[in-house]
């Protein structure tokens, strides 16, 4: 942007972060989702029963997170980094504290 040469980027590494078992921490089903899925697929199954544990199963439906707790926890590791794959080349809490152009105020 013409506007904004100014303008400062990080990339979050959601791949990495979310593949990382620290990540997964505390949940006992880590691959399997927790409604029933077609082979290959990713929406549940239409009329298909979710599971009664949620909290125990990372994803939904094998793409999407299942629970607050797995947001929260992926959430904190892009806010600040456990390690230098998960943000680059700032993690959000680095990215907040730049000093700003005055010109941007």
């Amino acid at each position: 942007n013409k506007r904004h040469t100014d303008a400062v980027f990080t990339y979050i590494n959601s791949y990495e972060i979310d593949s990382d078992d620290q990540t997964n921490t505390g949940f006992t089903q880590t691959r399997k989702s927790c409604c029933e899925v077609e082979p290959g697929s990713v929406p549940c199954k239409s009329l298909s029963f979710p599971c009664s544990n949620r909290s125990d199963y990372v994803y939904w439906d094998g793409a999407h997170f299942s629970t607050e707790a797995k947001a929260w926890a992926f959430g904190k590791r892009a806010y600040k980094r456990q390690s230098p794959k998960d943000a680059y080349p700032y993690d959000i809490s680095e990215l907040v504290k730049l000093k700003l152009d005055d010109s941007d105020a």
